[in-house]
């Protein structure tokens, strides 16, 4: 090996190297907001055309959307001085800044190369669309929990029961997905012979890493 010369054998019998330095266990690193903005908002992509250079920064964009829908919705569910309705009192952020914005902002991602970001932005912005309509009158979700209802109690019980409902619903497709991938974490860590599917198409849309692939061999 290179460094042979400056080896020697100590009383154990291993190799090890006098001028080598420690090794120190780094707990916690601190940098700067300019270098998390270009680690984090910039990315680096290969992207055709040189849109990264020549366009704005697309993700402050649907963050913001995220930010004023959810705002609102979260002191709604908390009931904050009185708040309470499900949200309905600010649906039209639910639709505009919520679903507006982040589809807009991930299909501007997407037009950069930033293919994560825009499954997340995208992803948020049907669910905001798709809770907006849930509340929106013209629908009548919640027609279907309060059709025989003839007194403002029983009209006010079958309201909080699809508020409920729609919750749990929601959780427990959460809890399930998620109990199924760390089902698969567990399968892959004691090298089960079979993968379950969770989605992953890294082994099959490989032609970005066999274009970065042949880069590298042509500019060795």
């Amino acid at each position: 090996m290179a460094y042979a010369a400056d080896t020697k054998e100590s009383d154990s019998g291993s190799s090890i190297r006098p001028n080598m330095p420690f090794l120190h266990q780094v707990q916690s690193v601190t940098i700067t907001n300019e270098m998390f903005e270009k680690l984090y908002l910039n990315p680096a992509n290969r992207v055709k055309g040189n849109l990264v250079q020549t366009s704005a920064n697309p993700t402050p964009l649907p963050l913001l959307g995220f930010l004023i829908a959810s705002t609102p919705l979260s002191c709604a569910l908390m009931g904050w001085r009185g708040a309470g309705g499900g949200g309905a009192a600010t649906i039209g952020t639910f639709y505009f800044f919520g679903g507006m914005l982040q589809i807009l902002g991930a299909i501007l991602e997407w037009i950069i190369g930033n293919t994560f970001v825009y499954i997340v932005f995208g992803s948020f912005g049907a669910f905001w669309l798709a809770f907006a309509v849930t509340l929106t009158p013209f629908f009548n979700a919640q027609g279907a929990f309060t059709a025989n209802a003839t007194t403002a109690a029983e009209k006010a019980a079958g309201i909080a029961s699809f508020q409920s409902s729609t919750g749990a619903y929601w959780k427990a497709a959460a809890g399930d997905m998620q109990a199924f991938h760390a089902l698969e974490a567990l399968l892959r860590s004691v090298d089960f012979p079979l993968d379950l599917p969770v989605g992953d198409l890294s082994e099959r849309l490989f032609v970005r890493r066999q274009k970065a692939l042949k880069d590298a061999e042509d500019s060795a």
